[in-house]
């Protein structure tokens, strides 16, 4: 039998697998559940570091907090306000800080003090029972503050001191705060406001509540834009509301309605101090009016036009309203000794020609109102006069009038 040599020599492939045999152990792939639970530690880690670190910057947050309060009232003093009050807590964590001040106060001078002139000469005081205020970790320039509680309010006007004190169901706002500190947005609900003066017994109330106000170009913006610009407003509706008997008001202290919508032109300082009305007034300042709407005893009106001052800081008002029940109105202007009755009867028959009649009988009627020297006019017929705003100092004559003082001095 003849051999064939290929046969009788050894596998090339077996030899070769036997000379490259590799260990076990470099082989070996860890079981899928290794790898799960590897992943699962290294996650574990990271967010138990990261949980550290949050609450290591939570409570270094927090106690800033502390210590922005205490410097918010020392910048108050240098502005003529003290602030104060009993307690600070602060809470929330992890999710938002919720800072609870009790018993706090502000107030300018004391009431009998020297008043403040950066205040505009006014001499107040406000005591609540607490400000509960919350805002998230990440977001400090908006945030949600509730004065609702017992509130103490006091102030001095025309050399009497008035003190109010009651209670409030709902004071909420949310502010959103711009770099200059001021708010950029404020949205304030209001509902169940009841305060009574504690000498006199006059209630000021209303049963709801509520206020939008934006500042259109806050910060350095505001003063780069023109004076034809609007910078500021606001959005009111209230219902309910009962004002103060010792207010010497033309149709009673009740007003059952009462919206309002306008905007400010012009750059009007935050102070509202009666320097920085006249620089708004002598650049051109007004109050754009777009609604007016009340129900004011049996008068309804819905009005819109402009606001602006005179030489005297006096309101100039110019405004297309229209009336429903005037007749009734003025019957109780003049027996208020508001109008007299020659004028009343005059006010009667011209309102009457130009009313007219709609549903269940009611008149209505559409006319200019106009507020100008202290007399305010519905149209051709002048119905009461108004009286003029104490500013408490002589307001500064219009910067015409100074530019042609310092000439003749020249």
């Amino acid at each position: 039998m003849d051999l064939n040599p290929r046969k009788s020599q050894p596998s090339r492939s077996a030899g070769g697998q036997a000379s490259s045999q590799r260990h076990a152990s470099i082989d070996f792939e860890p079981p899928k559940l290794f790898k799960v639970l590897r992943s699962f530690l290294i996650i574990g880690v990271a967010i138990a570091v990261a949980s550290v670190v949050y609450t290591l910057y939570w409570f270094m947050i927090a106690t800033n907090l502390k210590d922005a309060v205490t410097n918010w009232i020392s910048d108050r003093a240098e502005q003529g306000i003290t602030a104060s009050f009993n307690q600070i807590e602060i809470s929330g964590f992890p999710t938002k800080f919720k800072v609870v001040l009790t018993e706090p106060k502000l107030q300018t001078l004391v009431l009998n003090a020297q008043p403040v002139r950066e205040l505009g000469g006014e001499k107040w005081f406000w005591q609540g029972r607490r400000v509960v205020a919350e805002m998230k970790p990440w977001n400090f320039n908006k945030f949600n503050v509730d004065l609702s509680g017992s509130h103490i309010l006091a102030y001095e006007n025309q050399g009497g001191i008035y003190r109010f004190e009651g209670e409030v169901q709902q004071l909420v706002m949310d502010a959103t705060i711009f770099s200059d500190g001021w708010p950029e947005k404020l949205d304030l609900e209001i509902a169940g406001l009841n305060l009574t003066e504690v000498q006199t017994k006059a209630v000021f109330s209303t049963t709801a509540a509520s206020i939008v106000s934006r500042r259109l170009f806050p910060g350095e913006a505001r003063l780069k834009n023109p004076a034809k610009t609007p910078t500021f407003s606001l959005k009111a509706k209230l219902s309910g509301i009962q004002l103060p008997t010792f207010l010497q008001l033309p149709l009673g202290h009740n007003l059952k309605e009462l919206k309002t919508e306008f905007k400010i032109i012009g750059n009007l300082a935050l102070s509202g101090s009666v320097q920085n009305l006249a620089d708004w007034r002598d650049e051109g300042g007004i109050i754009e009016v777009g609604l007016l709407e009340g129900i004011y005893g049996k008068l309804k009106i819905h009005a819109a036009g402009t606001i602006a001052l005179d030489k005297d800081l006096q309101p100039l008002i110019a405004i297309s309203a229209k009336f429903q029940g005037f007749f009734s109105s003025i019957n109780t202007l003049k027996k208020a000794g508001y109008i007299r009755s020659g004028d009343a009867a005059m006010a009667k028959l011209v309102l009457g020609v130009l009313s007219r009649r709609v549903g269940k009988g009611e008149r209505s009627i559409s006319l200019p109102l106009t507020l100008q020297d202290g007399q305010l006019s519905a149209g051709p017929v002048p119905l009461m006069a108004v009286q003029a705003i104490d500013w408490g100092e002589d307001p500064p004559p219009p910067k015409e009038v100074q530019d042609g003082i310092q000439k003749l001095g020249q």
